[in-house]
């Protein structure tokens, strides 16, 4: 219902906005007034903010400290606020005015911490907004914060049993023009910035923790803050926002943000900033775009990268480095130079010592040995990946080898054993929340269900796979899902739907350059279609026919045939004169002998659904 000037009092009760307005000054009254008078002041109050929710949540957390009759009478002043912009629409100028009037009843000391707060982007812990704070007593602060909750400055939730606090957008926006005013904006967004640059740096040093409750949960809280944290610093202070951008790289990977990742790496990495810091933010980039798939990316920022970090004497970044350029080569083909990078990469980290860095290398020698068919080499390298992991622990990097060596027993014919270790490396990474890793585990378990020929669940955890795979934006694991599930379908029966998957497969394949997958992919295809085309409509059997001439083959007399079909012993027969008829054959004995024939030419286009491709992790 709208509201005109006016307005009755038997009107204004009926109103929605009067009635969200007398709801919301109840929380901050006992007992509410509901004379002519003031019913007809709050639809007046209404009518000016048009009825804007968050303009009349502000006004009457006031109703404890003002009425609305001197609401209405302070209007004006408020109205005529510098802050007031005339060029803004009426709706804009009714908002701001209603933000200036209850920002008037604030303290001096309480709308200055306001403009402050502005920095904060989404919800933000007390710790946080205490670090960033210049120095004052805890329960100053604190009673500040709890006032400005109280009268709908701040909004309070509570997430993990610990307390968090958020400025809705208007009011921060408004607060920001008044901090950009104050001249006090540089060094209290410099502050902010160090603050969550530490805190990002402690996640990564403790490799984000083994409780679920713990960093995962902290950094998607702060997400808000690391973000404008970054925007700030691309602009102002590169150096600290590379630091920040940085030490984000495994957090940018668990959660998935990968394409975010990418964005603010490039962005610091074109700013005024040192070649080492650059260096970094290069190597860090071609890591996520190793994830994504983009291998053209990789090998240009690797290079670059590390062209600084082994000049400069950086062992864990020149390993990096390294490592990214030997996956761009795998998946590019070339096998030798992969292990020559992997190589190099081994020799940089040993003389530094760096156990986490050195188990990485590791596991992607144990990857590539996997991919060359060496199952001693590549489990030699995976266990010693194992040892180096087990300081300082990372229970995700161990669940990725352990998932790797799933994957050799699952070649050794060993399934339900291979079932048991990549349960266990689910259990161990689940806490984790990491879609990336899940992507990883579906496929390694789709690929050892189809060696143990269970197509129907093999197709499920592929298709999982690939869920998670797009979810995560992780390219080469969408490829290999899809080839999995490609071929899962094609072995159940389902073959046009497989080899829809299979060229899906090939073309996603192409388009990111790699030629293991799309070699793969190009294979089974082939061998798929060749199947499709001879057993569609062999001899020009129709499908009936076909059902037929296989019981026919396992030497069912007509009787039989006609029972288990459901036909008539009669059509039995007209269907097995249509058959001699089209193989050309006089009885049933030649009939069966060339049926034979056909099957042997399917098993010589492929004897098995099932082909070894790229599936080990290489990165860890």
């Amino acid at each position: 219902m709208a509201l005109g000037q006016d307005v009755t009092s038997s009107a204004a009760s009926d109103c929605d906005s009067v009635q969200f307005f007398i709801g919301r000054a109840s929380e901050h009254l006992q007992s509410f007034p509901n004379d002519r008078a003031t019913l007809l002041d709050i639809a007046e109050i209404c009518r000016r903010t048009e009825g804007i929710p968050l303009a009349l949540g502000l006004l009457a957390a006031w109703m404890g400290v003002r009425s609305p009759n001197e609401i209405l009478q302070r209007w004006k002043e408020h109205n005529e606020s510098p802050f007031s912009a005339a060029g803004e629409p009426e709706r804009q100028r009714t908002m701001r005015s209603a933000i200036e009037w209850s920002a008037a009843l604030l303290t001096p000391r309480e709308r200055d911490l306001v403009s402050r707060l502005a920095i904060f982007s989404g919800s933000t812990l007390f710790e946080d907004i205490e670090a960033v704070e210049l120095p004052a007593a805890l329960g100053q602060l604190l009673g500040d914060i709890r006032r400005l909750v109280a009268v709908s400055w701040l909004e309070a939730g509570q997430d993990q049993q610990r307390s968090h606090y958020r400025m809705l957008e208007p009011l921060r926006e408004w607060a920001e023009s008044v901090l950009d005013a104050s001249g006090q904006a540089a060094s209290v967004r410099r502050r902010h910035a160090r603050h969550f640059r530490d805190i990002c740096r402690q996640a990564e040093d403790e490799r984000f923790g083994a409780d679920p409750n713990g960093w995962p949960w902290r950094l998607e809280l702060a997400s808000g803050n690391v973000k404008a944290a970054l925007a700030w610093c691309a602009a102002s202070d590169p150096e600290l926002g590379a630091e920040i951008a940085v030490s984000l790289l495994g957090w940018w990977r668990l959660s998935g943000r990968l394409t975010e990742g990418r964005y603010w790496l490039r962005a610091i990495s074109e700013a005024d900033i040192s070649d080492t810091t650059r260096a970094r933010a290069q190597c860090s980039e071609a890591l996520l775009a190793m994830d994504i798939g983009e291998y053209n990316d990789v090998r240009r920022l690797a290079k670059s990268a590390l062209k600084v970090t082994e000049s400069h004497d950086e062992p864990k970044w020149t390993g990096r480095a390294l490592t990214a350029l030997s996956s761009a080569a795998k998946y590019g083909g070339n096998m030798d130079s992969a292990l020559g990078y992997l190589e190099r990469a081994l020799e940089h980290l040993r003389k530094h010592g760096d156990q986490h860095e050195i188990a990485v290398v590791l596991n992607n020698m144990g990857s590539l040995a996997a991919d060359r068919g060496n199952l001693e080499d590549a489990e030699r390298h995976y266990q010693m990946s194992l040892a180096a992991k087990k300081s300082p622990r990372d229970d995700r990097s161990t669940a990725l080898t352990i998932a790797n060596l799933a994957d050799i027993v699952s070649r050794r014919g060993r399934f339900a054993e291979a079932q048991e270790m990549l349960e266990q490396a689910m259990s161990l990474a689940e806490k984790y929340n990491d879609n990336f890793l899940r992507a990883f585990f579906r496929i390694n378990e789709g690929e050892n269900l189809l060696r143990a020929r269970n197509w129907a669940a093999a197709a499920a955890s592929f298709q999982n796979a690939l869920d998670y795979a797009e979810t995560a934006n992780a390219g080469r694991f969408r490829v290999l899902a899809t080839h999995g599930l490609g071929r899962a379908l094609c072995a159940s029966g389902n073959r046009d739907e497989g080899i829809g998957h299979l060229r899906k497969c090939q073309r996603l394949a192409s388009e990111m350059g790699d030629k293991i997958a799309f070699n793969d992919a190009s294979n089974d295809l082939m061998k798929e279609t060749a199947k499709s085309k001879i057993t569609s409509t062999p001899y020009g059997l129709t499908r009936r026919e076909q059902e037929i001439m296989e019981q026919v083959a396992d030497g069912k007399p007509n009787k039989e045939i006609a029972r288990s079909s459901g036909i008539t012993i009669t059509t039995v027969k007209r269907h097995i004169a249509n058959i001699f008829k089209s193989l050309d054959v006089h009885n049933r004995t030649e009939a069966a002998h060339k049926w034979a024939e056909l099957h042997e030419q399917v098993e010589k286009v492929g004897s098995s659904p099932v082909a070894e491709g790229n599936r080990a992790q290489s990165v860890s």
